[in-house]
């Protein structure tokens, strides 16, 4: 059991690196909430994630693109994936037993930190694995607060209570002597001297990425209101009136002088589109032959599946939309039942 005196200690830690977010605070909610759900699900896929998130909030705000756009942006791809959260399982064990006065886990943690070529996103997720796998730190009074920080914050939050752990438990220690004591505490300043450097280049790294990701999230959410109910899914619409032009022009039909300005505005529109990088998913009248765990990333219409086995004929309804080289969805395809016909296996 963690003496009083050591959650206390680091109860106040959070605090200090949580107050000095002076804007923004929930900036990195998304990125440490997706960090900590893989330390309790390390075996989920992108979808599973968004499926769980999308439950705990009630909402639809999360999808399988979405969560891989935010794993893409901390450099998280599969094969990393699991091998960081492997290591920050162990390595939040070995912090926990740092917390309940086990010496040999402070030197065991020291020489992991000590290690070089570990991934930049690998003590933040360190810091996640430690709070949501033990309910003794969970109950901290600013315990939810870990999920506001950056990756350098999180990676001092974990070094400081791990090195202020230690202290208290030294300072219990009678045998030591005052000079070793003296090299201890002057190498704790060198070290403390390397992290404020490092800190502010990595701050300045994640203030430059997200500028950009901000940029990147503010189209996206632009064309994602386009294609929106309230606003007559304007996307499809351009699409769809652009295929209907494209069909009479092929039939040589001969459009009225009058809508020749129309024309030209629907195509330049969907020209638009293209060049900011907004792409459909699907072709609309594409036939496809699905199961239920085919449907996750469709709208589907149609009659309910009778068990997992059961294959139905659907057909691309509404293409969806993506915001290319970004992985980001902003609509999902919708599909329609073709009734006419059974297909089981």
């Amino acid at each position: 059991m963690i003496p009083k005196d050591v959650l206390e200690k680091v109860d106040n830690v959070i605090v200090k690196h949580t107050s000095r977010i002076t804007h923004n605070r929930d900036i990195y909610l998304v990125e440490n909430t997706l960090l900590t759900e893989y330390c309790l699900h390390p075996e989920f896929d992108p979808w599973q994630i968004a499926a769980l998130l999308n439950t705990q909030a009630g909402t639809e705000e999360y999808n399988g693109y979405r969560v891989i756009y935010k794993l893409k942006n901390m450099n998280l791809n599969i094969s990393e994936r699991k091998q960081i959260i492997q290591t920050a399982l162990q390595m939040g064990e070995v912090g926990f037993n740092c917390l309940n006065g086990d010496i040999p886990s402070f030197k065991q943690f020291r020489d992991y930190t000590a290690a070089s070529n570990k991934h930049p996103n690998e003590m933040r997720c360190i810091l996640m694995a430690l709070f949501v796998n033990h309910p003794a730190l969970q109950k901290l009074e600013h315990a939810q607060d870990i999920l506001h920080l950056s990756r350098s914050y999180a990676k001092n939050c974990l070094l400081d209570i791990i090195y202020n752990a230690e202290d208290i438990y030294r300072a219990h220690e009678r045998d030591i002597p005052s000079s070793e004591r003296f090299e201890q505490q002057l190498a704790r300043k060198e070290e403390q001297l390397r992290r404020t450097h490092e800190i502010l280049e990595e701050l300045q790294n994640d203030f430059e990425i997200q500028i950009q990701e901000s940029k990147t999230q503010e189209i996206a959410n632009f064309f994602s209101s386009l294609n929106s109910e309230k606003y007559g899914f304007i996307l499809d619409g351009l699409l769809a009136t652009k295929a209907g032009l494209d069909e009479l022009k092929k039939r040589r039909y001969e459009l009225p002088v009058e809508i020749n300005g129309l024309t030209i505005l629907i195509r330049k529109l969907v020209q638009f589109i293209k060049d900011s990088g907004i792409n459909p998913v699907l072709r609309v009248g594409t036939i496809m032959m699905v199961k239920i765990k085919d449907i996750e990333n469709y709208t589907y219409r149609g009659s309910p599946f009778k068990d997992e086995r059961e294959v139905k004929k659907v057909e691309v309804i509404s293409p969806g939309w993506q915001f290319k080289d970004k992985d980001i969805q902003l609509s999902r395809p919708t599909i329609k039942e073709i009734k006419e016909e059974k297909y089981d296996r």
